[in-house]
């Protein structure tokens, strides 16, 4: 999926959306739209296919089962990125 990029100055009905607009960084780093970053086309081919390699190969497949690699017990640390408040704003 493309999104923009930063050299993409308008050619939108007009509009002209300037660097705001965004390409990759503004994207995965601020408005949170994309969320797999690729550096080239062979890159970004790799990581779609590690993407889907997750999903079944049809809805009456089973998804794929992978082993679980963590030697170490986690230790709970994890659980402190969830908002004490669900319906407030996250920081």
């Amino acid at each position: 999926m493309h999104i923009t990029d930063e050299r993409d100055q308008g050619g939108d009905r007009g509009r002209d959306h300037g660097r705001a607009a965004g390409g990759a960084k503004v994207h995965s780093q601020t408005s949170g739209v994309a969320h797999i970053v690729a550096k080239n086309e062979q890159e970004c081919f790799d990581k779609a296919k590690k993407l889907l390699s997750f999903l079944p190969s049809s809805y009456q497949a089973a998804p794929p089962v992978v082993a679980c690699t963590i030697s170490e017990p986690r230790d709970g640390g994890d659980r402190d990125i969830i908002p004490e408040n669900p319906s407030g704003p996250t920081t």
